[in-house]
């Protein structure tokens, strides 16, 4: 289970802010680097439950131009609601403490910086909720041949993962599963819609946007 260097793919939020530029992050149970990216039967879940882990540590480190971390530290709102979410929507939540915060670089300019947080409450963890989707997803751009255009996800009630698949005339457009969408000259003078699927740990579901106006020649 050892492991640090958890990667972009997680996503760490201090007070309900994302950290912004955060590029590593490492978590460490009793001060045991731990890999929560790699669980098992015996994995850093059953660890956090285990009444002897006494903390929780978690360190992130970047560079970005406007730092909440920075923020709150140097202005004395060194105690906060910590969350790290998973790329299959499950959460890991906790009150924590910021120690230290150090970073380098022009007022002005991006700082690199680094901070780890210790829990001072218990560590919750959650399963991703199942999917759903609140508000459908929508397409941005014009309807023309040659002119690309981009997939909005919608609202959901969870993370995940998304896919696409790009539709003609409500039928599946072959290979047009990626985010961004150029018609083609097939396309003229039909309507395009996409739909979007979430998936996650608890499962997956799906919302197609209304369509475009009819696509436009060149």
């Amino acid at each position: 289970m050892a492991g640090e260097a958890l990667g972009p793919e997680l996503i760490v939020r201090w007070n309900g802010v994302l950290i912004g530029g955060a590029r590593e992050k490492s978590v460490s149970l009793n001060g045991e680097a731990v890999d929560i990216t790699n669980d098992d039967s015996a994995g850093w879940r059953t660890s956090l439950n285990n009444p002897a882990v006494k903390s929780v540590d978690i360190t992130v480190s970047g560079v970005t131009k406007n730092n909440i971390l920075r923020v709150d530290y140097f202005g004395g709102n060194q105690e906060g609601a910590l969350e790290v979410e998973y790329p299959n929507g499950d959460i890991l939540s906790m009150t924590a403490f910021m120690h230290p915060y150090s970073d380098t670089g022009a007022y002005e300019d991006a700082f690199t910086y680094e901070a780890t947080f210790s829990s001072s409450g218990a560590a919750a963890y959650e399963e991703a909720a199942s999917p759903v989707n609140s508000v459908l997803p929508a397409i941005s751009g014009i309807a023309q041949q040659g002119v690309q255009l981009t997939a909005f996800e919608g609202v959901w009630n969870t993370g995940g993962t998304f896919s696409y698949q790009w539709k003609n005339g409500g039928s599946n457009i072959g290979g047009a599963t990626a985010k961004t969408y150029t018609p083609v000259v097939g396309d003229v003078g039909d309507a395009l819609s996409v739909a979007v699927t979430l998936t996650n740990g608890a499962g997956a579901a799906s919302a197609t946007s209304g369509a475009t106006a009819n696509v436009l020649a060149a």
